[in-house]
């Protein structure tokens, strides 16, 4: 026997692999109704497993008690849904505590202004086994100044804590959109992050299972200017990962499931401003699919990421012409990987993901890129396909980038890369945003992408890739710039 602490947690577990039952622990059936469900989840002793009441709604006009011991729900096809009209307030909350719960619903949740994990929360070590977590809302902030959205529409996992989901969907949740400033001496809020799934500095083992049609939040309004010598203030940023955002280190691991036709946040739109300058539109959330946090290990294996898109860039505000700045759409349609961190992704499909549109104004003075994937990490790929991935600008499939004293690079064995589009360089990979980096391309395919030049790898001069056994071919405009593929 083993024994594992979580803050003030400790949870015993055999080597078979399950949770050991203390003596006594009690089994109860819940009837078809909220009160009970209350009772029954508020009076459980540690260990206890709780049966629903077969494909009944609970329908919970307040919120659950914290569930504060280590508990097994066995939901029997019921779901346990918040009143549309009911005030704020979350479905579960699971506490510092060793949870299992598992053929459940769980909707309608929406959480207190600013609250992430508007259907769970999730400050222990949860396991989700067949559960639909649908029509979920983390808070939105509140106006003002500062206001951030919450994260995790549908549910969210809090530092140094452990979600399991097996066989299970999140779909069409949100996370809070940032609050406007109305007082010109703050800033509006940031989008909440993770539309569907929010992690902080935690675990998500995501097994048999689909994310899908979920929202990152949008960026807050900035204030308008409130005379002729003042401008207007700006947007604030979209959140990223529209299916599943981890902030920091942590670790994230897909197998056999599929992240598709989620949405990283839009930017804020600027503020009016009668003369001088109109507020810039806040930057977009990227990763539409994924949104990989810094110095965290991920994993994304036999697994499909389709139809994501990176968020649309901030509106400028109301003001001077040429002086009202939009912002570009968000990077890394699909996937985007954060410096210091690993991704190994196999035998998977990245197919019709785009980075997103930029907001009306001006020009907006940057690009973004990535169609598929945008890497600022260790990238590792082995199998699979990139297919049909747009970039507005650099890297239809893949854009890696290497950020200042970093060895990032791509390691790429037996890939087919194609039909993928980018406005700029490198309809397949692009490399014009990376220095002395080291890339291995091997017994791989690049065909049939486009781009303004490289149709089917962009190199830049300090580059190199290992291109042994690998073919690149019937790309527009060219198959490689600024020279031609060479096999190291």
């Amino acid at each position: 026997m083993t024994i594992r602490v979580l803050g003030a947690l400790a949870a015993v577990v055999v080597t078979a692999g399950w949770l050991a039952v203390p003596a006594g622990a009690t089994r109860s059936t819940v009837p078809c109704d909220a009160q009970g469900l209350a009772r029954a989840l508020g009076g459980a002793s540690s260990g206890a497993s709780i049966t629903l009441a077969p494909h009944c709604t609970y329908r919970l006009t307040e919120a659950l008690p914290v569930i504060g011991v280590n508990l097994t729900i066995n939901g029997n096809g019921a779901t346990i849904s918040r009143v549309a009209k009911a005030p704020a307030f979350r479905v579960l909350h699971v506490g510092q505590v060793v949870a299992t719960i598992t053929d459940l619903e769980v909707s309608g949740g929406l959480a207190e202004p600013g609250g992430s994990g508007g259907g769970i929360l999730n400050d222990g070590v949860l396991t989700l086994d067949h559960v639909v977590v649908t029509g979920n809302r983390a808070g939105d902030g509140l106006a003002g100044g500062y206001g951030n959205g919450g994260s995790g529409g549908g549910v969210f996992s809090s530092a140094r804590t452990t979600l399991t989901m097996t066989n299970s969907t999140v779909s069409g949740n949100a996370a809070g959109a940032g609050g406007a400033d109305g007082t010109g001496q703050t800033a509006p809020g940031a989008g909440g992050r993770g539309g569907g799934i929010g992690l902080e500095l935690a675990t998500l083992t995501l097994t048999g299972s689909r994310v899908t049609g979920n929202r990152a939040g949008a960026g807050g309004a900035g204030r308008p200017g409130p005379d002729a010598s003042h401008g207007g203030g700006n947007g604030a940023s979209g959140g990223d990962g529209g299916g599943i955002s981890l902030l920091g280190k942590g670790s994230v691991s897909v197998r056999d499931s599929s992240v598709c036709e989620n949405t990283a946040g839009a930017g804020g739109k600027g503020g009016d401003t009668a003369g001088g300058g109109a507020g810039w539109g806040g930057v977009a959330g990227s990763g539409g699919g994924l949104s990989l946090g810094f110095n965290s290990t991920n994993v994304v294996e036999r697994s499909t990421v389709c139809r994501n898109t990176a968020g649309r860039g901030g509106d400028a505000g109301a003001g001077t012409p040429g002086m009202r700045i939009a912002a570009a759409g968000g990077f890394a349609g699909g996937l985007n990987l954060m410096p210091g961190s690993t991704l190994a992704v196999r035998d998977s499909a990245l197919t019709g993901n785009a980075t997103g549109e930029a907001g009306k104004g001006d020009p907006a003075e940057y690009t973004n890129s990535g169609g598929a994937v945008l890497s600022s990490g260790d990238l590792t790929i082995t199998g699979g396909s990139i297919t049909g991935n747009h970039s507005h600008y650099g890297g239809g499939a893949i854009e890696q980038q290497s950020p200042r004293r970093s060895t990032a690079a791509f390691h790429i064995n037996g890939l087919r890369i194609s039909g993928n589009t980018a406005g700029g360089p490198g309809g397949g990979i692009d490399l014009s945003q990376a220095t002395n980096t080291v890339n291995t391309l091997r017994d791989s395919e690049v065909t049939g992408n486009t781009a303004a030049s490289g149709g089917g790898l962009e190199l830049a001069a300090s580059n190199t890739v290992d291109l042994t056994g690998s073919t690149i071919r019937g790309n527009h405009p060219d198959d490689c710039a600024p020279t031609t593929c060479v096999s190291a």
